[in-house]
């Protein structure tokens, strides 16, 4: 059902801002992307880039992530989002997919999960820290370092890591 008295600024700049926002952990806004796509489907108007956005969050959902996260509209406590130590949770990644055997999908989920940050926070920390996700890389990143360095800079996630890691 349309909301004929709301009614959203038809421009992709105000959108973009929109998803970078959303994916910055801010609910309202990803709440917002939700009542624009439902009115544009409402509206038969699919020009627009909410819509590839609102796709990557269905897929991330599909792949096992809780549908609130997926769509960026879980609620953050009103002190808004922590920080978090992206070494710490680039340490994680890694270990979790080299040492754990998990998938990219399966670890940012791992992440996001027990560490609860939000997934663009996790994707910013593997792509700054991770050569294999860092295009302007040229050279090795943190994925050169041992099992037990790793484990180091995981800092206060190191137990629960260590906990899925297999032990040999």
């Amino acid at each position: 059902m349309s909301d004929e008295s709301y009614s959203l600024p038809d421009d992709a700049q105000f959108e973009h801002q929109l998803i970078e926002d959303a994916k910055r952990g801010d609910a309202e806004a990803g709440k917002l992307i939700l009542k624009s796509i439902t009115q544009r489907i409402d509206n038969r108007n699919y020009d627009s880039p909410l819509f590839p956005y609102l796709a990557e969050s269905l897929w991330e959902y599909l792949d096992g992530m809780r549908l609130d996260r997926a769509l960026n509209v879980e609620a953050v406590n009103p002190g808004g989002a922590p920080a978090y130590d992206r070494i710490a949770i680039a340490a994680v990644d890694i270990l979790l997919r080299d040492y754990a055997g998990y998938n990219r999908q399966a670890a940012l989920t791992w992440i996001v999960d027990n560490i609860e940050c939000s997934i663009d926070t996790a994707r910013r920390s593997r792509r700054e820290c991770d050569s294999r996700h860092n295009k302007n890389a040229d050279k090795p990143l943190m994925e050169r370092l041992d099992k037990e360095m790793l484990l180091h800079l995981s800092r206060d996630y190191r137990q629960k890591v260590a906990e899925v890691l297999p032990h040999t």
